[in-house]
């Protein structure tokens, strides 16, 4: 009966023991797998510094079209403008800009590495904030119906504009990149991990992508979210854009042959047919596309430098033609 009896309680103990070491060792790499990934999802410094540029380069394009309304006399509504004005104060200078004067630019100095940059980027900061107060006090209801007022709100944007363009610029190609360098593994990682806290307590959580969603709603305000408004559209792209890539060297300037025959066919109303008719060459719908056929075939043999001497004569007579029908006129029509 006594032997039954500590059998049993040999076989709970046992079974309590692998139980609880079982739950231990889940516990430990449900921490470990958690450790992990936050770990993996640390953004490092550099990196860190980098995106937040990409908002105040977003602010700097919303100052350039506020310029242009301004220099160009539309409408432009103040919120807009002051409410960019305040995500450079809170965002970039009060966050961004002192994460790189407490964490960084001490760094480099103690380092005595890149002390020249570091001090004019400094400088720069000051400067910045000074143009930002001149910008905020301004962006008013009441100044944009002064002409005047617009003019002196243009200035501290356009200044802001030309600094802050080269200063991110080597930052995030100079400063950035040997940050790593003059710091250990260990103090890279966990400033990444600073950074990201530091963010969270000032914007929340996911704080950055809050403030993108801030920038985006601004630019749609603007009518400049969609980046489909920056393009150039074909019909911009003028025989003068081409003629001055077909300059830069030999190898452009066979290939422009090409090109300009392409375009005869692609560009029918502004370079083929619709150009041949508007200077007065006869019969335009069937000499554009012969033209056309004849630079192509031409120009892709002179390309690859075949029959260059025979494809001469054809391209010497196109070139011949467009110099007295187009060039020759427009020069005697400024007094050349």
């Amino acid at each position: 009966m006594k032997t039954s009896h500590q059998s049993s309680r040999r076989k709970f103990l046992k079974a309590g023991g692998i139980f609880i070491a079982a739950s231990g060792l889940s516990t430990a790499v449900n921490s470990l797998a958690k450790e992990k990934d936050t770990k993996e999802n640390v953004v490092s410094p550099p990196e860190d510094l980098m995106r937040e540029h990409g908002v105040l380069k977003r602010i700097l394009l919303i100052y350039g079209e506020a310029i242009r309304r301004i220099d160009s006399k539309q409408d432009l509504p103040p919120e807009p403008l002051a409410d960019s004005a305040t995500i450079i104060r809170e965002f970039v200078e009060d966050y961004h800009e002192k994460l790189e004067e407490d964490f960084l630019f001490p760094r480099f100095k103690k380092a005595n590495k890149l002390v020249d940059l570091v001090n004019v980027l400094l400088q720069q900061h000051q400067a910045g904030r000074q143009l930002t107060d001149i910008t905020m006090h301004l962006a008013t209801s009441q100044t944009l119906k002064n002409a005047d007022d617009r003019r002196k709100l243009v200035d501290p944007m356009r200044q802001f504009i030309r600094m802050y363009n080269p200063h991110e610029a080597r930052e995030d190609t100079v400063l950035f990149p040997a940050f790593r360098g003059i710091v250990s593994a260990h103090e890279f990682d966990s400033l990444g991990e600073d950074f990201e806290k530091k963010e969270d307590e000032l914007f929340g959580e996911d704080g950055f992508f809050k403030v993108v969603d801030r920038v985006a709603e601004i630019e749609r305000k603007l009518g400049i979210y969609d980046l489909a408004h920056s393009r150039p559209k074909h019909e911009q792209i003028t025989s003068h854009d081409w003629a001055a890539v077909n300059a830069l060297d030999p190898a452009h300037r066979r290939r422009g042959f090409l090109s300009e025959g392409i375009q005869k066919f692609l560009f029918a109303d502004a370079q083929g047919a619709g150009r041949f008719a508007k200077i007065g060459i006869p019969a335009p719908n069937v000499l554009s596309p012969f033209v056309g056929c004849v630079e192509i075939v031409c120009g892709a043999l002179l390309v690859i430098g075949l029959m260059t001497r025979f494809v001469a004569v054809p391209l010497i007579i196109d070139i011949s033609v467009a110099i007295i029908s187009t060039k020759l006129p427009v020069l005697l029509g400024h007094g050349f």
